[in-house]
C-alpha cells in the first residue's frame, strides 16, 4: 500500500501568508526580509541575505526601512524559528552590512524587543526561547557599541578601527577594552543559555543540549558566535600585547593594578573561548586547526600579579570569575 503524504508543518515550508506576503510586495527588501526569517526550519538562504546586504550600500535603497521591518518581525512573531532567523540575519548585517544600515538599526530600536518573547506550542519552544533572550541581548549590545563608539568591532571592516589599541595604554584605550569584554560576556552568555553549568545536575541536561545543538539554524547561530569570539579576542589581545610592554617598565602602580583586573578578565575569556571552539569543532563549525587561545596569556599571569604585589597593592578580586560551563562531550558518547 502506497505511504500517504506526509502533511508539511508549518515548521517545514514557508507558510501561505507568507509567501502571499511575498509575492505581493514591491519591495525587494520586503521580500528578501519574509523569505530570510520563514517558518522553513532552516538557516536562511544566503541569497536572501546577500540581497539585503547588498541592497544596503545603496542610495536609492531606505534602510529605515528594513532596519524597521528586521526589529519588527523580531518583536511581534510567537515562533521561536522565525524569531532566531531574524537574529541571525541581524548578526549577518551588523557583520557585512553598510555602516548607515547599522546606524539605522541602532538607533531604531535600544534592543531588540524579543526579552520578553515565549514559544511553548513547537517543539524545543522553552529550550529556545532561553536562546533567543541571551542572543538578542548579545545583539543588543552590540547596538549599544554602535550608539557609543560609532562602529561595532563585529563589523568587517572595523579593524582599522580598533588600531588604536595598539598603542600607548590611555583612560580611552582601558575603557574600549572593558566594552570590549562587556561584549565577550554577553556572548559567553549564548553559550551559557545552550550548555548547562559544570555542577552535578549538569550530565541529566548534555542530551539535550547536543540536540539543540543539531539544529541548522542554531548552527547557523553558533557559527557567527565563534567568529565574534575570535575576533573579540584577535582585538583584546592586541591590546594586551600594549599594555605588556610598559607593564613591567614604566606603567604607574594604579594602572598597572587596573590593568591587572582587565588581564584577568581576558585569561577567564580566553578559557571560556577555548571550550567554545573545541564545541563548534565537535559540530565542523570551525577548522581543526584553530589553536588553543590560553596557554600564552595563562603562562605570564602570576608575574603580572608579582608585580601588582611587590608595588603593595591588593589584587584579590573574585568578581573576576565566571561560572563555569560544561563544553565536554557526554562521557557515554
Amino acid at each position: 500500500m502506497a505511504h500517504r503524504p506526509r502533511r508539511s508543518t508549518v515548521s517545514e515550508k514557508r507558510t501561505i501568508g507568507q509567501s502571499f506576503q511575498a509575492a505581493l510586495t514591491d519591495d525587494p527588501w520586503s521580500r528578501a526580509i519574509i523569505k530570510a526569517t520563514d517558518s522553513k526550519r532552516a538557516p536562511p538562504k544566503l541569497k536572501h541575505v546577500k540581497a539585503l546586504v547588498s541592497l544596503s550600500f545603496r542610495r536609492d535603497v531606505p534602510v529605515n526601512d528594513i532596519a524597521q521591518q528586521l526589529t519588527t518581525t523580531a518583536e511581534t512573531s510567537k515562533s521561536w524559528i522565525v524569531v532566531l532567523k531574524t537574529l541571525v540575519v541581524v548578526h549577518k548585517m551588523l557583520r557585512n552590512a553598510s555602516s548607515p544600515f547599522c546606524q539605522a538599526i541602532a538607533t531604531e530600536t535600544t534592543a531588540l524587543g524579543v526579552d520578553r518573547f515565549h514559544d511553548s506550542k513547537q517543539p524545543f519552544g522553552p529550550e529556545m526561547t532561553q536562546i533567543i533572550h541571551a542572543y538578542g541581548a548579545y545583539l543588543s549590545f552590540h547596538l549599544g557599541l554602535l550608539r557609543k563608539h560609532g562602529f561595532t568591532p563585529i563589523h568587517a571592516g572595523a579593524t582599522g578601527k580598533c588600531e588604536f589599541l595598539t598603542g600607548k595604554p590611555s583612560p580611552k584605550t582601558s575603557a574600549f577594552i572593558q566594552d570590549m569584554q562587556g561584549s565577550q560576556d554577553a556572548l559567553f552568555e549564548v553559550i551559557r543559555s545552550i550548555a548547562p553549568a559544570a555542577d552535578s545536575a549538569a550530565s541529566a541536561k548534555r542530551a539535550e543540549r547536543d540536540e539543540l545543538l543539531q539544529d541548522l539554524i542554531v548552527q547557523d547561530m553558533l557559527k557567527l558566535v565563534v567568529n565574534d569570539g575570535l575576533r573579540l579576542f584577535s582585538i583584546v589581545n592586541d591590546a594586551m600585547i600594549a599594555m605588556l610592554a610598559t607593564f613591567f617598565t614604566t606603567m604607574p602602580k594604579l594602572e598597572c593594578a587596573a590593568h591587572l583586573e582587565l588581564y584577568e578578565k581576558f585569561t577567564q575569556h580566553c578559557l571560556s573561548l577555548d571550550d567554545l571552539v573545541d564545541l563548534a569543532k565537535r559540530f565542523a563549525l570551525v577548522g581543526p586547526d584553530v589553536p588553543e587561545l590560553s596557554q600564552a596569556p595563562l603562562s605570564i599571569i602570576d608575574k603580572l600579579r608579582s608585580r601588582v604585589s611587590n608595588y603593595g597593592t591588593s589584587i584579590a578580586n573574585p568578581g573576576l570569575s565566571s561560572p563555569a560551563i560544561d563544553l565536554s562531550a557526554d562521557s557515554a558518547a
